[in-house]
């Protein structure tokens, strides 16, 4: 087996889970072993966010997708962005708050749990349904085991290293050799796996290169719109 960053090698890992016996779980449910909790943090694209979305309904997978309000990648009011998630919702996963904790420079809990709170109003709203679960970008050591009262912060202790087995695909590097490899030998009894759908495609490829297709992706939407919107742009050449 080919342990690459591609669809098809995610899909050998969802099939080996299931077949180990792990049960597919979230943050809302007991999380008795042998439990899977799959988290997709869509830093850069809600294309393939979807994309991994339908592949895990299409196995009878569940998981939670994370979008961020601050970002020059994708809008979340955007019509396209909006028809993501409630697709996503329509094949049965959760949607979170991806919260940029260095863009708002907060590290007092008191008035990050503010800011936090704030975002989830607005996500909640676009969505039409209370959104209470929160993931972090590029997070501080305060986030850490930190059990806010107001939400449920995936980093908090019940999901992270004292009580679950933390695993993430960043920068392609699982640290403790592929994830596939791990459930096969039920290593761990309960795991949060952090996935980044734009890690990910039908070839394999490198870090350095999916980065770049993200770039060039928000790049060409861009020009999309100004062509459809704007005469004066569309009639350039």
């Amino acid at each position: 087996m080919n342990c690459d960053f591609t669809f098809k090698h995610y899909n050998a890992i969802l099939t080996i889970a299931k077949n180990v016996g792990y049960r597919f779980g979230n943050f809302k449910e007991s999380r008795q072993g042998p439990v899977l909790i799959l988290r997709h943090d869509v830093d850069f694209s809600p294309r393939n966010a979807l994309r991994f979305g339908t592949l895990e309904a299409e196995k009878g997978v569940r998981s939670t997708y994370f979008f961020l309000l601050r970002t020059p990648f994708y809008n979340l009011l955007e019509y396209n962005v909006v028809s993501v998630l409630r697709q996503l919702r329509k094949l049965g996963h959760e949607i979170g708050l991806h919260f940029d904790q260095q863009a708002v420079r907060v590290v007092d809990r008191r008035v990050l749990e503010a800011e936090v709170l704030y975002e989830l109003s607005v996500v909640s709203r676009i969505l039409g349904e209370e959104v209470k679960v929160v993931s972090f970008h590029n997070p501080l050591n305060n986030v850490f085991c930190w059990n806010a009262a107001s939400f449920t912060n995936a980093y908090a202790a019940s999901f992270f290293l004292k009580e679950m087995k933390y695993l993430s695909d960043s920068n392609h590097q699982w640290r403790e050799g592929c994830l596939c490899r791990l459930l096969k030998e039920r290593k761990y009894d309960r795991i949060q796996v952090l996935i980044h759908p734009e890690l990910w495609d039908t070839r394999p490829g490198n870090v350095v290169e999916r980065l770049t297709k993200a770039v060039n992706d928000s790049r060409l939407a861009c020009q999309g719109y100004l062509e459809e919107r704007n005469d004066v742009f569309k009639k350039r050449k």
